[in-house]
């Protein structure tokens, strides 16, 4: 038995030192739990508490609290009195005739905790501005955007007056004609529901989504102002399998963005070479979406220039979409850039890790 204490003594004593700089070393302690003695503990273990041979395992650990949810055997504890962090780990070892020991490990891991609860606090900082920013810009667009679809309504409301008053009425004709006033009513209401639930939503809300149906949900939403400028969309380079974690509301959001930038940007070309092309890619741990136009090029040589907050070459802009649009990237830890195509128009790329907000 001297010689497994000796052992076990050498092999803690010899645990290896954190990697960063300044890092406390691992407090072990051994535990005969079912007399409640204490059975060994490393020169970093008295550090932490040099009454534990008097008081015990129980009260010692008594002064922690787990961290909420944490639910398992090994987890995050506080310190009460000294309000630091450590993780435990535990597990069960031989120890002579002993029955019920166990070797435990409290690794202090403040210094990450605090650093991941800024980077916490940065990105839901980020997310609330780039929310109430965003709101700016929707507040600009949304009646114009309400507007088509209620001309369109009117317009059909109209057709069928026109219909009811024929000398033969087409039953067939004004069925198919309420029908499409119905469907443009139903994107009217959509429209609003979708800025009501970006208002009410209060956090970041992290989930894994495909990418395919965060480019639909686009699409749907900037589909009149697509069909008003007359612009073929191809989307068949964004694979079905491709998901990336992250908010739905505010991904969609900057897609949104991107696709009104590449329709006003084919203004001026001729409708027959009006095209957007959306694809998206895995790219080393990333997952790349490209938004690509037939426009009129990047309008200046300084492309990071299109960033700056209240950069806008649009008389009736705010000039803070784009601006929008990274900071909504980089609080996913991701990319926004640019670049013109050799063909002529514009390119934006958004790239995403594909583990963006889970940890």
């Amino acid at each position: 038995m001297h010689a497994m204490r000796q052992k076990t003594r050498q092999l803690a004593d010899d645990a290896p030192p954190a990697l960063l700089p300044g890092r406390p070393r691992a407090a072990i302690y051994i535990v005969d739990e079912e007399r409640q003695i204490v059975l060994y503990a490393n020169p970093e273990m008295h550090r932490l508490d040099s009454r534990l041979a008097e008081i015990g395992p129980h009260a010692f650990e008594a002064q922690f609290v787990r961290e909420p949810a944490a639910g398992c055997v090994s987890g995050v504890l506080r310190h009460t009195v000294t309000g630091r962090w450590y993780r435990l780990q535990e597990e069960s070892i031989p120890w002579g005739r002993r029955r019920h020991v166990k070797l435990k490990v409290l690794d202090d891991v403040t210094e990450q905790k605090n650093a991941r609860m800024l980077r916490e606090q940065r990105r839901e900082s980020a997310h609330q501005a780039s929310r109430l920013s965003t709101l700016a810009e929707i507040a600009s667009t949304l009646a114009h955007e309400i507007n088509q679809p209620l001309t369109v309504i009117t317009t059909y409301t109209e057709a069928c007056q026109r219909l009811l008053q024929a000398s033969k009425i087409d039953h067939a004709e004004i069925i198919a004609v309420l029908a499409k006033c119905h469907t443009q009513a139903v994107r009217a209401s959509s429209i609003i529901e979708r800025l009501r639930e970006f208002i009410s939503q209060r956090r970041h809300q992290p989930a894994p989504w495909p990418v395919a149906a965060l480019v639909a949900e686009a699409l749907d939403v900037g589909r009149p102002l697509l069909e008003a400028a007359q612009i073929s969309v191809d989307s068949q380079q964004v694979a079905d399998d491709l998901v990336v974690i992250g908010d739905r509301i505010l991904l969609v959001q900057l897609l949104v963005n991107l696709i009104r930038n590449a329709i006003d940007a084919m203004r001026s070309t001729p409708e027959n070479e009006r095209r957007l092309t959306i694809a998206a890619t895995p790219e080393a741990g990333e997952i790349q979406i490209s938004v690509a136009d037939r426009g009129c090029g990047l309008p200046t040589p300084d492309v990071e220039a299109l960033f700056t907050p209240f950069y806008t070459t649009k008389g009736e802009g705010l000039g803070l979409g784009l601006a929008i649009c990274r900071s909504v990237a980089e609080s996913h830890n991701g990319r926004l850039w640019a670049s013109g195509n050799a063909e002529g128009g514009a390119t934006f790329f958004l790239a995403i890790p594909v583990e963006a907000v889970a940890a």
